[in-house]
């Protein structure tokens, strides 16, 4: 009897995480993630801007859309309304299906995920993984916000310091798009 618990829970364990889970790794040891986005049809990553030029923290009502970011630019952490501290990221691409940005995370929303990756090593330091729909704006589809969040232990350690941005969108149709983003998170 105590084998079969033990396989049930290492079953109910390993079923963990679906299309929505955005908690890293059981093992607490994060992976090493790819940190090129060879073979995949491109698309732009950039930060999350408001309308007045500030940066976006994930509060009812923000008017924003896709703000560029240069290689090696500055990005601020900001600590959005239910208190976490994170970057947020647009992602900007052509030739996938939208979704339904109305429903969020309705099951036809692309997938689209964000690594958050030292740039030393390619070990992942943070994942923002979410079905979102996007929107049309200048001839591109333009996501929600994306918001990476930044453990509290984490949020000295990353400040000034040179990180890359992986985001992929897989649509339902599994078209997928990739783009590189290396900022430098400021506090």
């Amino acid at each position: 009897m105590r084998q079969l618990s033990l396989v049930l829970l290492l079953v109910l364990v390993g079923c963990g995480g679906g299309d929505d889970d955005s908690s890293g790794t059981d093992s607490g040891v994060p992976p090493m993630v790819r940190t090129d986005c060879s073979g995949i049809q491109p698309m732009d990553l950039g930060r999350c801007a408001l309308d007045g030029g500030g940066e976006c923290v994930g509060a009812t009502g923000e008017s924003y859309g896709f703000g560029g970011l240069s290689s090696g630019a500055s990005m601020s952490m900001v600590v959005g309304p239910q208190g976490s501290t994170m970057l947020v990221f647009i992602a900007r691409a052509t030739g996938i299906d939208p979704g339904n940005p109305d429903m969020p995370r309705d099951s036809g929303n692309p997938l689209v995920e964000v690594a958050l990756l030292d740039v030393g090593s390619g070990m992942q330091l943070s994942l923002y993984r979410q079905r979102v729909g996007f929107t049309s704006e200048g001839g591109s589809l333009v996501s929600q916000q994306l918001w990476v969040v930044i453990d509290d232990a984490s949020v000295s350690t990353l400040t000034g310091r040179a990180v890359v941005a992986r985001a992929t969108v897989r649509d339902a149709a599994g078209e997928e798009r990739c783009g590189l983003a290396r900022v430098v998170p400021q506090r």
